[in-house]
């Protein structure tokens, strides 16, 4: 049962800020939590006014993306933009396999069609490679364009990008180009193709239901701006 019932969202300085039994809810830095959308800051609520006896912070994937905005995004925009750039240098679409067919068919058709929109959209033209073979990105322009994202964007795009280890299906992501689900599904490709038609085990179907609810979270998070 949940121990949050008079859970309320209220105007702050402009903002939207989430009221429990009357204080308003603080973040982790001890400031009070207020976002600039009602819809997002609903939806925070809501994820509070599930919570039972104990916060159980895995539960909350919404409150925790606004959170690292609020928190963190303006004074880690250096060490976020670094990991994106990561994930631009060594993008996963652009780490092919040579085998087998049916493998290299499907990151084909998933992946080149992300990889034609990234350099229509942000100017990134990588090159696809396999094996040691795969060459190193130059992240410039995926850098430009995450630095012009606001607090809230930027920290949508570093949560995606790590979770695909990709830039490329992180933009898509958080530009709107991808769902959720289809971020997962690009993302997991090769682990999905491994599976092929065998039934994963407990655990891999434990860690797949998370990483998609962590990419459906992103898109809800970002729609809700």
């Amino acid at each position: 049962m949940s121990r949050l019932r008079d859970i309320n969202v209220v105007k702050v300085n402009g903002n939207y800020g989430i009221t429990f039994n009357g204080p308003n809810i603080m973040m982790p830095s001890g400031a009070p939590f207020a976002v600039k959308s009602k819809k997002l800051a609903e939806l925070c609520a809501g994820e509070w006014s599930a919570q039972g006896v104990a916060v159980e912070p895995d539960t909350m994937p919404i409150v925790r993306l606004a959170n690292v905005a609020l928190d963190r995004t303006s004074i880690s925009r250096a060490d976020m933009l670094a990991l994106i750039a990561k994930h631009a240098e060594n993008d996963l679409v652009c780490q092919r396999a040579a085998t087998p067919e049916l493998l290299v068919r499907r990151q084909s058709e998933v992946w080149d069609p992300l990889l034609r929109w990234a350099k229509s959209r942000l100017k990134f033209d990588p090159k696809v490679g396999s094996g040691q073979a795969a060459p190193k990105n130059d992240a410039t322009p995926i850098t430009d364009a995450a630095g012009k994202l606001d607090d809230y964007r930027l920290a949508a795009l570093a949560q995606a990008a790590a979770l695909a280890e990709s830039a490329t299906v992180g933009f898509a992501l958080v530009l709107g180009h991808l769902s959720g689900r289809g971020a997962f599904e690009a993302a997991l490709l090769n682990r999905l193709y491994e599976l092929g038609g065998g039934a994963a085990d407990a655990e891999d179907r434990r860690k797949f239901e998370h990483l998609a609810r962590e990419f459906e979270a992103v898109q809800v998070f970002v729609e809700a701006l």
